[in-house]
């Protein structure tokens, strides 16, 4: 293993799993996916072009194995074939770059506020569509819709601290 990957290893492993068991309550599963994520930068590292953003990388790879488990778990609703991006992104732009992450962190929230978020703000449904289409209440959509929203604000600031500029767009952002 190269000697910056092996000191960051040492010096962020408690955090990393925390972050893992955050995000996955079964024990045994989160290590097995921290392991994971040291094999896959292991046997990645040489294809990393920036070292100085070897954490982030690292994270990168954590969230990608926690959304790769929960791929694999039963899903109700199946959207990963619509979202899709319709410009190339610079990654460059902290905002861009955070875009690219969207749909993984969708796939961290529970499938009722995930399927009522994803007809809303990606497929663009109004919400008494939304209502029609999953059998609920008007009222119901719109508590859903407000949670999954909530549920995603914490998921980025659980995941990141963010800079923004004075008029509230992202600068940057790196994991905590």
């Amino acid at each position: 293993m190269k000697a910056p990957l092996n000191e960051i290893w040492k010096t962020d492993y408690t955090q990393l799993l925390n972050f893992i068991r955050r995000r996955i309550s079964n024990r045994s599963i989160a290590d097995d996916i921290l392991q994971d994520v040291f094999l896959k930068a292991q046997l990645n590292f040489n294809s990393l072009k920036d070292h100085s953003k070897i954490r982030s990388w690292l994270y990168q790879i954590a969230r990608n194995s926690i959304v790769d488990y929960y791929r694999k778990q039963k899903q109700e609703i199946s959207f990963e074939d619509d979202y899709h991006v319709d410009s190339p992104i610079e990654e460059n732009d902290a905002s861009d770059r955070l875009k690219k992450n969207v749909l993984s962190m969708i796939l961290q929230l529970p499938i009722k506020y995930r399927q009522a978020l994803f007809l809303a703000d990606y497929r663009g449904l109004k919400q008494i569509e939304i209502a029609n289409k999953l059998g609920i209440s008007l009222s119901g959509v719109k508590s859903r819709v407000q949670r999954a929203r909530r549920m995603m604000k914490e998921i980025y600031t659980d995941c990141c601290h963010f800079e923004y500029d004075s008029y509230g767009n992202i600068l940057d952002y790196y994991p905590h």
